[in-house]
């Protein structure tokens, strides 16, 4: 057989089934799968195949590796184990190093840690970081070579040290996910050669951020994404951040926020002495961001009920997305506005189109009338990277036939509905069943109060699920104790059922295991 078609065969395959297939059977297959050689993947694989890259494959090949990436912290201490060398020691042209499950960051020795400081590329999830000593093992001292980063860390720093250290010179990358805002500020204040900054925070605190020196230090700087998972009322501190990235040409920003003194829109976006003398409004999100060419957003913001402010209304606040400024942008922004029924307090969404995130939370039934900034009709495009979506009302508005045939027909690429407590369906939704969300496989409804009917229909609605979160007591109900034949089809295929209550092994009956034939054990 031609090397030719041997290559097109190969190249359909997974290296690592490759090169474990082809390895020294003579030398015109030595010779062909060289091109493989560079970047190995140990992630997923059959135990038999990873035993044997660790043992012989790899130290064989050791002086081609480019790229490792590796399935756990168990590979990586089997490979050391047969060699008593540091990684990159034992790979010498080894540039992009990458563990795939999270680990106890105490499982690696300090003299590993210093050893991956001399990669280019570097991705780990690591938990009980009890210090930034990794960090500074790692990015802080004159011998990193990192110039890419993705970190993720579960938990936060619990002692960072106030000593001046050296800041990382070659660090060009990061991407990094952290408990703290205040320990993503800490670290940022030693990276000062940073291009590219990519973070997930899970709550911001109340603090100071005067230790952030001056904006002189981050002239590099000229794209950052920033995510934050869990609301807050601290948005001047995401404020006081972007002053000091004054060279940003590429800005995405994902937070939600309470107790705001004002809603934010596109007046309060947008830098404009005008605009401030005419609404009396303060305008500093963009103070110094001169050179922003691609805006990136979702924003949302509850106003506090102890303020008086005019009040907004969808019509309104697209408006002011329809000024000289965003118009000259060409950037296109969608919002609708959820007036709280107490009529003090107001939810304003504000986001980007097309909408760049996978998780959109806080849906309530008025999203079905959701504005635009432009007329340009675009289909089926705006809201295909979503994932997630969260519905949640907090006025408890049912939700209608429109608004489910709306996320049917935009939200294509929807896997995962959650349906916060109180949430409920209008009358001719619940009997109208023809109308379903394929695309879905998990299912959560957080509401051991929610009805029978409710229940059911949620079911119904998702006929491709796989995982089901539930309240013991209403999945009984809602089942009829398992027997109602209009569920069993759909319930015969979820693979896992997870119990919001604690009483879930209460109903692991007889019946229970035969209307889910196919849980996994």
């Amino acid at each position: 057989m031609p090397n030719e078609i041997l290559i097109m065969i190969m190249d359909s395959l997974p290296a690592i089934h490759v090169l474990n297939s082809f390895f020294c059977v003579n030398k015109r297959y030595h010779q062909i799968i060289r091109r493989y050689m560079h970047q190995i993947n140990l992630a997923d694989v059959d135990p038999h195949i990873k035993e044997y890259s660790c043992s012989t494959l790899l130290p064989a090949i050791r002086l081609n590796i480019e790229s490792l990436i590796l399935d756990d912290i168990e590979t990586f201490q089997k490979i050391l184990s047969f060699n008593s060398k540091t990684i990159t020691q034992l790979f010498p042209y080894l540039r992009h190093f990458e563990i795939v499950k999270c680990f106890d960051v105490n499982r690696l020795s300090k003299c590993s840690i210093q050893s991956l400081r001399l990669l280019f590329s570097l991705k780990l999830e690591i938990t009980n970081l009890k210090s930034d000593a990794e960090f500074r093992d790692l990015l802080f001292c004159d011998e990193s070579r990192i110039e890419i980063l993705n970190m993720k860390c579960n938990g936060s720093i619990v002692q960072l040290q106030d000593q001046q250290q050296d800041s990382s010179r070659t660090l060009r990358k990061l991407t990094l996910t952290l408990q703290n805002y205040n320990d993503f500020l800490y670290l940022l204040n030693y990276m000062p050669a940073l291009e590219y900054l990519d973070v997930k925070a899970h709550n911001i605190n109340d603090g100071e951020d005067l230790n952030l020196i001056t904006s002189n230090k981050f002239h590099y700087l000229t794209e950052f994404h920033f995510i934050l998972t869990k609301m807050t009322m601290y948005f001047n501190r995401i404020n006081s951040l972007l002053s000091l990235f004054y060279k940003l040409e590429r800005l995405s920003l994902n937070i939600m926020c309470f107790e705001c003194q004002q809603y934010i829109d596109g007046y309060y976006l947008i830098v404009c002495s005008l605009t401030r003398k005419l609404l009396g409004r303060k305008s500093r999100f963009f103070p110094k961001l001169k050179n922003l060419i691609d805006f990136e957003f979702y924003l949302l913001s509850i106003t506090s009920s102890d303020i008086i402010i005019m009040n907004p209304t969808t019509a309104y606040v697209i408006e002011t997305f329809q000024s000289e400024y965003w118009l000259k942008t060409g950037w296109k922004i969608g919002c609708f506005v959820n007036p709280v029924r107490d009529g003090l307090r107001f939810e304003c969404h504000v986001f980007s189109l097309p909408f760049k995130y996978e998780r959109f939370s806080f849906m309530p039934d008025t999203f079905l009338n959701y504005k635009k900034n432009y007329l340009t009709v675009m289909a089926c495009c705006n809201w295909i990277n979503v994932r997630f979506l969260f519905l949640h009302d907090v006025n408890h508005r049912q939700y209608s036939v429109e608004f489910f045939k709306l996320i049917e027909k935009e939200f294509i690429n929807l896997k995962t509905l959650f349906m916060n407590k109180d949430c409920s369906l209008n009358d001719q939704l619940i009997h109208d069943r023809r109308l379903t969300l394929n695309t879905v496989n998990v299912l959560a409804v957080d509401d051991e109060n929610m009805s029978k009917d409710f229940g059911k229909r949620m079911l119904l609605m998702v006929p491709n699920i796989k995982i089901l979160i539930i309240c013991s007591r209403n999945l009984m109900e809602i089942t009829n104790n398992f027997s109602d034949q209009d569920l069993r089809t759909i319930c015969s295929n979820i693979l896992k059922v997870g119990h919001s209550d604690d009483n879930g092994n209460l109903i692991q009956s007889k019946e229970y295991f035969e209307y889910f034939p196919n849980l996994l054990k």
